[in-house]
């Protein structure tokens, strides 16, 4: 079923419940007043007779002439009754009615000395009257056949409202409801027409206020995370391509070049040696990709953290580079707390000196032989800040969005060793401990790379 439906549905219902509510109270308040006011014309009634017996404190032929005289607005099928202390009647203005006050009835009236009564579709009222020698019971009955009449009216009046006006109600409710969601129907139709060649398309996103609003722009930002992943997808694929095609081509050209042109076994070593160098390769990049794609994959951290000293693992990362580059000057600037344990961060020690090393060999693969700057200090926010900074070859402002995607290179980077994937597998391994990776260059000028690690809670 629609909304639009569901919508007008419990729309009508709710109305419906609240007409009925009403229309029902009215009709009970109504009554009530009826009810009253009508009791209170045989009061009325009552009370004159009382008072005129009061006058002559019997029963006589001027008594029943006064009654009869005072009578002017008789109600309809009106009968007053005075009964004696035997419950016997002694007056009636109308013996064509029957009487149905029974002695129980009169026997209560005499108790409460005034009582509202009724029985079968008549009303009456009783009082007791206690004269200087006698006591009566004086009833008034009648039947409110306008007044019921009049009930009747309202009922069917009220009937006949409530159904025009649940008649409105639905249709003013379905296109209330309609024009409610029209800008879900827009944002559907405008979403049929995004696929995966027009993934810029993006959803209108109206005043930005209203609760549509923020649908569509959360919308839109997930259409940028999946463009953005998709255009990382892409490129990922083309760079892999080249990454792989480069050392296949090479390969399969030193061994065609073998095959055809060596004439020894030596010469064919030579050859065989470049092919296994490419070969090995083929292989780092493999391994690496798998490295990237099994961290990645995993929502929690591959390792479970354990207290690491960082001073520690930036040594060694260190030294593992200068192995590599024995010329390169390395500067290190270390700005230690006092208490040593204050280098102490939750974490992985080989991830992190995985990670910190390939920071720093970065940075001395693209130096271009200038020194690198190496910072480590704490903050009083409760980091600790590690920071690789160098004078190369840097990287243009266009590129620095694509740099962390994996197998992209920089285009000034041809010439340099390197597949790709150490900044993204870093970046991965380093937020999977809750650390943050900043990275900041300009062309010709060189690179910065900044981690900021929590520090362990004391």
């Amino acid at each position: 079923m629609l909304i639009t439906h569901r919508l007008t549905i419990k729309f009508t219902i709710l109305v419906a419940f609240i007409l009925l509510t009403l229309s029902l109270s009215f009709l009970y308040f109504y009554n009530s007043f009826r009810n009253k006011e009508y009791q209170t014309q045989l009061a009325a009634k009552v009370a004159l007779t009382s008072e005129l017996l009061i006058k002559k404190d019997t029963i006589n032929d001027e008594l029943l002439h006064l009654i009869n005289k005072n009578s002017l607005n008789k109600l309809f099928l009106e009968k007053i009754t005075i009964f004696d202390n035997n419950n016997r009647i002694v007056y009636t203005t109308n013996d064509l009615i029957p009487n149905r006050v029974n002695d129980s009835l009169l026997n209560l009236i005499r108790r409460s000395e005034q009582l509202a009564f009724k029985y079968e579709e008549r009303e009456g009222y009783g009082i007791l009257h206690k004269g200087k020698k006698h006591q009566f019971v004086i009833t008034a009955t009648a039947k409110d056949i306008h007044g019921y009449n009049e009930l009747q009216n309202l009922l069917t009046s009220l009937l006949f409202a409530n159904l025009i006006g649940l008649l409105i109600m639905i249709v003013t409710g379905w296109v209330f409801a309609k024009q409610a969601l029209e800008p879900i129907a827009e944002i559907v139709q405008q979403v049929k027409y995004i696929s995966p060649s027009q993934l810029d398309v993006r959803l209108y996103e109206g005043n930005r206020t209203d609760e549509v609003a923020k649908l569509a722009m959360t919308f839109n930002e997930m259409l940028d995370k999946v463009h953005y992943a998709y255009e990382m997808k892409k490129t990922f694929v083309a760079n892999a391509s080249h990454e792989l095609r480069t050392p296949l081509a090479n390969m399969l050209g030193t061994l065609e070049t073998s095959y055809l042109y060596d004439e020894t076994l030596d010469k064919s070593k030579v050859g065989i040696a470049s092919a296994i160098e490419e070969i090995k390769e083929l292989i780092d990049l493999t391994n690496e990709l798998l490295k990237l794609t099994k961290f990645e994959s995993e929502n929690d951290v591959p390792i479970p953290p354990k207290p690491v000293r960082l001073d520690e693992v930036v040594l060694q990362a260190i030294s593992e580079v200068k192995r590599k580059y024995s010329s390169q000057k390395i500067e290190m600037n270390f700005v230690m707390p006092e208490e040593a344990d204050s280098m102490t961060v939750m974490g992985a020690i080989h991830l992190f000196r995985t990670s910190l090393l390939n920071i720093i060999d970065n940075a001395c693969k693209y130096s271009e032989g200038q020194p690198v700057k190496v910072d480590l200090w704490c903050e009083d926010q409760g980091t600790i800040k590690f920071r690789v900074t160098d004078t190369g070859i840097g990287i243009s402002e266009d590129e620095m969005r694509l740099i962390i995607n994996p197998m992209y290179r920089g285009s000034n980077s041809k010439g340099v060793a390197g597949f790709g994937v150490g900044l993204a597998l870093t970046k991965t391994i380093l937020e999977k401990y809750n650390a943050k990776f900043f990275i900041d260059s300009k062309l010709g000028k060189g690179t910065k790379v900044t981690v900021i690690f929590p520090q362990i809670k004391k």
